[in-house]
């Protein structure tokens, strides 16, 4: 709750979108080696500091979490598939969703410790 206190729930999806788009423009993705999974780690904390502020339920937040990652992978291969890039396949795809997923769970375990 603090941090959101300090950065508000928009300042933290600016810094999210900024940072997608930072990545994209300075062809991060080819460059940094983990990009993705930071990008996705962020993204967990961004949705999880959302829900907590408005005082959604822990399990409740987990699992909103679980599904926009799994819904947000499957969007992603669907669209890479249709514009014609490599097939990324769900190994990625399960690794992105493991990162969402830590964001979420280390968020909530550092606003459960303040």
């Amino acid at each position: 709750m603090i941090i959101t206190q300090t950065f508000g729930l928009y300042g933290g999806l600016f810094l999210a979108l900024a940072y997608l788009a930072l990545a994209r423009a300075f062809n991060l993705y080819r460059r940094v080696k983990y990009i993705d999974k930071i990008i996705h780690l962020f993204s967990g904390i961004v949705i999880a500091m959302f829900l907590f502020d408005n005082g959604f339920l822990v399990l409740s937040i987990i699992l909103w979490n679980l599904g926009i990652g799994i819904v947000w992978e499957i969007f992603q291969i669907k669209v890479k598939e249709r514009v014609g890039f490599k097939k990324v396949g769900f190994p990625d795809g399960y690794f992105d969703i493991i990162f969402h997923m830590v964001g979420t769970i280390g968020y909530l375990i550092f606003v459960s410790i303040l």
